[in-house]
């Protein structure tokens, strides 16, 4: 098909040919052809690139694509690709094979990225109704065979990798395959551990849901995954002190602190230390707080000068925020979810200042968001003292989002999880 459009071309015209799968690269001969071996195929990127290449040019009324390969439905783009100029001509040839039956490992997908009792992979199959297969994994030593049945779309396999980067493949097989080219595919996958995260409740309450951590922590909970855990791993405590003495505060990724009334100088200093060694700290203020009871915090540095209670009951809006910041970054987008749905009470005035940067402001002026550094203040109680805001859709990926940044987690969440 390939040397007949080449024979066929108009006099003067050109031909490029190219090779597809997940990437587009142009071959000086059809020799030079090779197919890959588990390499996906992507259509859209096969049209896209050659819209560009058509585009630069200088000719965007005029041209044509022939697209030659196996179009199975697993290969199909799941939305339309971009506005397609009227004049470029596309053409589709099928590779058909002897028989019309194909089998395929289509997609690999780790379910459980962050460590759990055992490692869950699962393969997606492209399975005729009539055939059944046998599907194989292979992985750092670990090998296992299942055999599914005739129509089957997915196949789990779950072990105890000996590391935490794993390597290997999935292969499928079953009779009467016409192309056998998709039936393995490779895999990296990277087991992390959870961001462990200690809320300290100052105001525990009478049952757990009137705690100052307790939305905090259901909100850390929650995991968007189908399957799977949530990035962090939230502990409530209700202080910094134990038996021992001091709470050794090295072994998690952020701290907040939630409606504490009183932080001593020992406690300040140790939360200093852990701020400098690179920890996460948000500190949530909650009922009865007043800046005297904060003094020893202004002291090291983790609370911004100027502060007070003036009382106020009235319920205003975010107005604007930092999209820069890591933290509030994923909000900034169209389609990212508006902060200004959350409703606050202004009550406590915490003033930025040359050290301490407002990130969120409600429609008053007043910070209600501030930065510095690994340092995050917050004014307002986190649950639903003095507003619903638990109870707004975009309070569990805004909670997430402020402790990906406080505990390094590498992506911020997204935004349809929910709680």
């Amino acid at each position: 098909a390939a040397k007949a459009i080449k024979e066929g071309r108009a006099e003067g015209g050109t031909v490029t040919v190219a090779e597809f799968s997940d990437q587009v690269k142009t071959l000086d001969s059809l020799n030079d052809f090779h197919p890959q071996q588990g390499a996906p195929t992507r259509l859209d990127a096969a049209l896209n690139w050659a819209l560009d290449r058509l585009l630069e040019t200088g000719a965007p009324d005029s041209g044509k694509l022939v697209l030659i390969g196996h179009f199975a439905n697993s290969a199909l783009p799941e939305v339309p690709p971009r506005v397609w100029p009227i004049g470029i001509e596309i053409e589709l040839i099928p590779i058909l094979p002897k028989h019309p039956v194909n089998s395929a490992v289509t997609h690999v997908e780790l379910r459980t990225p962050y460590k759990t009792e055992k490692m869950e992979i699962e393969a997606r199959l492209l399975l005729p109704p009539d055939v059944p297969a046998k599907v194989t994994i292979k992985a750092e030593g670990f090998v296992e065979e299942q055999s599914v049945k005739a129509g089957s779309e997915r196949v789990l396999f779950q072990f105890r990798p000996s590391r935490d980067q794993v390597r290997g493949w999935i292969e499928l097989k079953s009779e009467g395959d016409a192309w056998p080219w998709d039936d393995r595919r490779p895999f990296v996958f990277q087991w992390t551990d959870r961001s462990r995260v200690l809320l300290i409740d100052g105001s525990p309450g009478g049952t757990p849901f009137e705690g100052d951590a307790y939305f905090l922590e259901k909100a850390l909970e929650a995991s968007g995954a189908e399957h799977g855990l949530s990035p962090f791993a939230p502990e409530i405590s209700y202080g910094l002190k134990n038996r021992q003495g001091l709470t050794n505060l090295s072994q998690y990724d952020a701290v907040a602190l939630c409606g504490v009334g009183e932080v001593s100088a020992a406690e300040a200093k140790l939360l200093k230390s852990y701020v400098d060694s690179g920890g996460g700290l948000l500190v949530v203020l909650g009922n009865g707080w007043g800046p005297a009871l904060y003094s020893s915090l202004v002291s090291v540095g983790l609370f911004p000068e100027r502060s007070a209670d003036n009382g106020g009951k009235a319920e205003r809006r975010i107005s604007k925020w930092d999209e820069t910041h890591h933290a509030l970054s994923p909000f900034g987008a169209a389609d990212g979810g508006d902060l200004r749905s959350l409703s606050w009470r202004d009550c406590y005035e915490v003033q930025a200042d040359e050290n301490w940067k407002s990130l969120a402001e409600l429609d008053g002026g007043k910070p209600i968001l501030l930065g510095k550094n690994r340092v995050l203040v917050c004014p307002h109680p986190l649950n639903r003292d003095w507003t619903n805001l638990p109870q707004e859709p975009i309070f569990v990926p805004m909670v997430k989002s402020l402790f990906s940044f406080l505990s390094n987690v590498g992506e911020p969440p997204k935004l349809s999880e929910v709680m």
